[in-house]
């Protein structure tokens, strides 16, 4: 029997988009929370708390789906169930750990799906067909800005909770980057260039 889901469009709202963070949508990766081999894609989405339209939409589907979950199967809803929506500013990470100074002034909500059913991941441009163009792993990075299509759903295994499927990120403006790297020219600018140049 499939899960029900509830589709949400994170940055529907003109001039609200969403950042991009942790992403990794071209090429699966392992699930460092699974105890098996599990490849899958993922991205965590930033959501500025100025961004209420986003932060109630996501709310009111939580609670449809811990509803449609527990309440209308006779069921209590468990006290330390999981809520994907999480705050920049107090929350934790699955595994207890704090968010990255990026989190500060935003909520987050981490999604993820399985190597079988990639996520669509477009630009705004069209092509001849006037369908948006796919756009490849240069072309987009953490810290851009965007939009992005999610499947939520309830679960009743382990504390139980509310969980996010990846469906569709849509790269709208470029971001600074965060991956916690540094340019060339931050990393070697510094130096200078030796005339003889050579190998010791």
């Amino acid at each position: 029997m499939a899960i029900p889901t509830i589709k949400v469009v994170l940055g529907g709202t003109p001039g609200k988009l969403v950042r991009f963070s942790y992403l990794t949508v071209h090429t699966p990766r392992q699930d460092r929370f699974s105890k098996v081999p599990k490849l899958q894609y993922s991205c965590t989405f930033l959501i500025p708390k100025t961004n209420v339209e986003d932060v109630k939409l996501v709310k009111a589907v939580v609670a449809e789906c811990l509803k449609v979950t527990f309440t209308d199967k006779k069921k209590p809803i468990p006290p330390g169930h999981w809520n994907p929506l999480r705050d920049g500013d107090k929350d934790t990470k699955e595994d207890g750990r704090p968010y990255g100074d990026e989190a500060k002034g935003h909520y987050l909500i981490n999604s993820k799906t399985s190597e079988d059913y990639p996520p669509s991941v477009v630009s705004t441009t069209k092509g001849a067909d006037g369908k948006l163009l796919r756009i490849g792993k240069a072309e987009i990075k953490s810290g851009d800005w965007g939009r992005a299509e999610l499947a939520l759903y309830g679960y009743a295994d382990k504390a139980g909770g509310v969980g996010a499927g990846l469906n569709k990120v849509q790269m709208v403006q470029e971001g600074e980057a965060l991956s916690g790297g540094t340019s060339a020219d931050e990393a070697f600018g510094r130096f200078e260039d030796e005339e003889e140049g050579g190998v010791l």
